[in-house]
């Protein structure tokens, strides 16, 4: 894979990956941040884009709201949850009552396994490991086996990390449904991420005539390439400050 081509500000439509893509993956997920003039440089991007930039992640929106400026829309629970600027998604109640009752197993069935951290979410639980890779399999297991029991999760595998998130949802479909309307719908979708999460949204992007940008090493259906979190911010200011005109 070779390095992308510039962002052009006036024609393409942004779908970025949160962890991994915007910050570096972190030890505990309460700590990944972006610093005050990637800040800035994104709130500059998004009104240079009038508002065409998504943040597509398997975090809640409201650990999205807490990290980001204001006016992005959305995607959390890797498309569980959709949401424009300034807005919440419309509650599940259903989902939500299964997402608590499958973190109550799960706290209770790895309390024994030192350093993992469960991350839970309001449509469904994550099991990271970074800090102890020997557990790994235990947490698949039991992740496995709780979102099994309580029905209507998939399991999905990441960096040093299990999740359970809703059945019949991924960022694939969320990018879908986003690049058809307005503020995206005319624009070139460009997808960018790092983990198994973002290839739905990847191979959506590069269908509908966009681009697909993986970010670190590993296998991915991306057509381009960029090292990591910095390198993604360098694409971002060179497009920020190309002229188009």
């Amino acid at each position: 894979m070779t390095h992308p081509p510039s962002l052009n500000p006036e024609a393409d439509a942004l779908f970025l990956d949160f962890d991994g893509t915007l910050t570096a993956i972190v030890d505990r997920p309460e700590n990944a941040q972006l610093s005050g003039p990637e800040t800035v440089r994104l709130a500059v991007l998004l009104r240079r884009m009038h508002g065409a930039i998504a943040i597509l992640s398997g975090r809640a929106l409201s650990s999205l709201d807490e990290r980001l400026p204001p006016g992005f829309w959305r995607v959390g629970g890797h498309g569980a949850e959709v949401a424009a600027p300034g807005r919440q998604a419309a509650p599940d109640h259903h989902r939500r009552e299964r997402a608590a009752a499958l973190a109550v197993a799960i706290r209770s069935r790895t309390a024994h396994l030192r350093g993992v951290q469960l991350e839970e979410k309001p449509f469904g639980a994550a099991l990271h490991f970074r800090a102890v890779p020997e557990a790994g399999p235990a947490c698949c297991e039991v992740m496995a086996a709780e979102a099994c029991r309580i029905g209507g999760f998939e399991i999905q595998h990441g960096k040093m990390v299990v999740e359970a998130r809703p059945a019949g949802v991924d960022k694939g479909q969320a990018l879908e449904k986003l690049a058809r309307a307005a503020p995206f719908a005319g624009r070139r979708p460009i997808m960018i991420g790092d983990d198994l999460t973002d290839e739905p949204a990847m191979q959506m992007a590069r269908s509908l005539g966009g681009l697909a940008i993986k970010v670190g090493p590993g296998d991915s259906c991306a057509g381009f390439r960029l090292p990591g979190p910095d390198g993604v911010h360098q694409w971002l200011e060179e497009g920020l400050t190309r002229s188009y005109r």
